[in-house]
């Protein structure tokens, strides 16, 4: 090569999503060697493999695109203005390939023409290039209604725990009006129907996305699993660094990084069981986020698998985290080798929380949506949807609601367990399921109060109160501050006292006040007089009539043909439906007295009448 120059440092790695790659550059006659400076991994091209070189304007310095033969594009981008002659003589001379310079589209237009070259997504406006998107960072394509499709890109995973600074390349829109067509003919799709520009496109995203992102065949493949978070069913291909989950209308690449805490969760129903994975950053749908994925299993479904891997690679990769053949129940197997690509533990519950029927979840309601609550030996989680894990220390208190009050026919309490982030209130709970959910939050530390029937007060348990005599006087205190009520002066009582009162007081001022025997005295000479009340008029003039004396010695007045119906009726209609609450009985009562008949409710009312004339006769 002669004085030129063959080494150029500080060039990174173009095309990525996320932080630079930053390492050194060097040409030589056998090929091109590019080595990063933190991993120290090299990349090599081969000389005679070089069919192409473009340079491009980058930001504020220039990129260096070489196309290789197998369709395999490396971008470098750092080199400087002066780096363009001696970079197209090196090439020419050593590989006799031209070094192109084009120009970028700098217009600004967001209206141009989509082309697939190799691995990457080609955006051009006006015959000139506008950016380019490496197919192999795509994570998932969906269409948008039938004219936009949406591209979700891989999220970079940060190395040795340092945070990703770097703005990232989430998602792209695109929108594709009209029919595909070839050759002035429509595209039809599998079904024998055309297909939509945007449909097509989407379809070539994912074949070509393929082509990079998941080269080679998978090393197991499991058919038609239910995931219950995002609903739907699919098909999951495990490969050496990520998982694929492909729907009918979603495509999902999953590295393995990106999974947190895996949970394996029996369901309370003797028949199923849930595979839980955390996900971070999250499964993106849209709008929508998924931090879980939940799947589920039937407990007596089995199945026997092999993985695509030799004994070598498993015990020299895997350290024997694998086996090379597998057979039994299908949520065992699916976690076991979960477990051994990703290297991280699956949690299951402990022996520190069984209900009343030995189950290590309860059966609830979060959000208005079914759920189940596991209390685990560090953290609750609560499953399918929406999926929540709370860990133990993030919990400031637990408050259990409805459990005090005796005289209430629910059965069922509320569970409200808050956060700094917020509260999670978990209702329908058993209210049998109350004293073990007590224990295991003593048992794990955690602050517990109870709330009494009505909500507005209650008592606080600790771990050193439990269920000791002290605990026991302060829910006694509670009950009876709860069950005192002030009544005040204006009760019944406090009016008929203060009119007699009043009445009694008078004739004894008079008579005091007199001084003789006559009893009789002026205002000049006894004691001031108390001005009389005025009598309250209604609105048409004349006085209120008093408030007549109830005796409490009066019997009771007799009952509607209404009462006495639904008296009647309410036992057979609680028999007839267990489950009904107060208030759904009485509703039904109430569509029973309206569906009878003129000739019945006469009954009712004769009834009535016989109860009125023995009233009387008590009377």
């Amino acid at each position: 090569m002669g004085d030129l120059r063959s080494t150029y440092e500080n060039i990174f790695i173009g095309g990525l999503n996320g932080p630079q790659v930053i390492g050194k550059f060097k040409l030589a006659e056998a090929g091109i060697g590019f080595q990063e400076a933190v991993s120290r991994k090299v990349t090599t091209m081969r000389g005679p493999d070089i069919r192409r070189a473009t340079w491009l304007r980058c930001a504020k310095e220039f990129e260096l695109r070489i196309e290789l033969a197998n369709g395999n594009v490396h971008k470098f981008d750092g080199f400087s203005r002066d780096s363009f002659e001696p970079l197209a003589e090196a090439l020419r001379l050593n590989y006799n390939v031209t070094l192109e310079a084009r120009d970028i589209s700098l217009r600004g237009y967001n209206w141009g023409k989509a082309e697939f070259q190799s691995t990457y997504l080609s955006f051009t406006v006006g015959q000139k290039p506008s950016f380019e998107i490496p197919l192999t960072e795509v994570a998932n394509t969906a269409p948008i209604g039938k004219q936009d499709v949406s591209i979700e890109f891989t999220q970079p995973e940060p190395q040795s725990g340092v945070k990703i600074r770097e703005d990232c390349l989430v998602e792209m829109h695109f929108h594709i009006p009209g029919m595909a067509t070839a050759s002035q003919e429509p595209v039809l799709g599998e079904d024998g129907e055309a297909l939509t520009a945007a449909a097509l496109f989407c379809d070539t995203i994912k074949t070509r996305a393929d082509i990079g992102a998941a080269q080679g065949d998978s090393l197991v493949t499991f058919d038609d699993l239910l995931c219950l978070t995002p609903r739907g069913r699919f098909e999951v291909d495990m490969f050496a660094t990520f998982f694929r989950i492909r729907g009918k209308s979603n495509d999902y690449r999953i590295l393995f990084n990106s999974i947190k805490r895996m949970f394996l969760l029996p369901k309370p129903d003797d028949l199923h069981t849930m595979f839980v994975v955390q996900l971070d950053p999250p499964l993106r749908q849209g709008q929508t986020r998924y931090p879980f994925l939940v799947f589920q299993f039937d407990r007596d479904e089995d199945i026997d698998v092999s993985i695509k891997l030799d004994e070598e690679t498993l015990t020299s990769q895997y350290e024997n985290r694998l086996r090379k053949d597998y057979d039994g129940p299908i949520h065992l197997i699916v976690s076991e080798i979960f477990k051994g690509l990703s290297n991280i533990n699956i949690i299951t519950p402990g022996m520190s929380y069984k209900s009343m029927q030995n189950h290590s979840g309860i059966k609830c309601a979060l959000k208005a949506n079914e759920a189940f609550l596991y209390p685990l030996e560090k953290s609750f989680v609560s499953v399918p949807k929406p999926a929540t894990l709370i860990p133990h220390t993030e919990v400031n208190v637990v408050t259990f609601s409805r459990v005090n009050n005796a005289s209430s026919n629910t059965k069922t309490i509320e569970m409200k367990i808050s956060t700094a982030a917020g509260e999670y209130a978990y209702t329908s709970i058993a209210r049998e399921e109350y004293a073990a959910l007590a224990e295991y939050c003593r048992n794990k530390k955690l602050r517990v109060t109870t709330e009494l029937g009505d909500g507005t007060g209650g008592y606080e348990m600790s771990d050193e109160e439990g269920g000791d005599e002290d605990g026991d006087k302060k829910r006694k205190r509670a009950l009876k501050d709860e069950d005192f009520e002030d009544k005040g002066s204006d009760s019944d009582v406090d009016l008929e006292y203060d009119t007699d009162a009043s009445s009694e007081g008078s004739d004894d001022d008079e008579e005091g006040g007199s001084g003789g025997s006559d009893g009789n005295a002026s205002e000049e000479d006894g004691p001031k007089a108390k001005p009389e009340k005025k009598e309250k008029k209604d609105k048409s003039g004349e006085p209120d009539k008093k408030k007549v004396k109830k005796d409490p010695n009066a019997p009771k007045g007799p009952q509607s043909s209404y009462f006495m119906f639904s008296a009647e009726m309410r036992n057979k209609v609680k028999e007839d439906d267990p489950g009904l609450s107060i208030g759904e009985v009485a509703k039904k009562i109430g569509a029973m007295w309206k569906e009878l008949s003129s000739e019945d409710k006469k009954v009712c009312a004769c009834i009535y009448a016989v109860g009125t004339d023995t009233n009387e006769a008590r009377m």
